[in-house]
């Protein structure tokens, strides 16, 4: 069991896009972004403008410090996409 969390940062480009297809393609915070190329999650764009060890980067991102892998990389701030109407 993990003991500690820290900032999640991608590795490499790869590595971010499979992160946001797993969260911020599904989330409702990035939902208006994909429809309509506006109002992107404020949370996904920090993550591309600050390092990990900044104190502006969004403590959303994590990972579990005692897993080997990035397999336990999560967003604590997901929100399901509420289905359209």
């Amino acid at each position: 069991m993990p003991t500690k969390t820290v900032p999640y940062r991608p590795s490499n480009g790869t590595d971010g896009m499979r992160f946001m297809a797993q969260w911020c393609d599904l989330c409702e915070r990035d939902a208006e972004y994909r429809r309509t190329q506006h109002n992107s999650c404020p949370i996904a764009a920090a993550v591309m403008l600050y390092f990990a060890d900044d104190p502006n980067y969004p403590p959303e991102w994590i990972v579990d410090k005692d897993d080997a892998l990035d397999k336990t990389a999560r967003c604590t701030a997901f929100e399901p996409e509420k289905p359209n109407d």
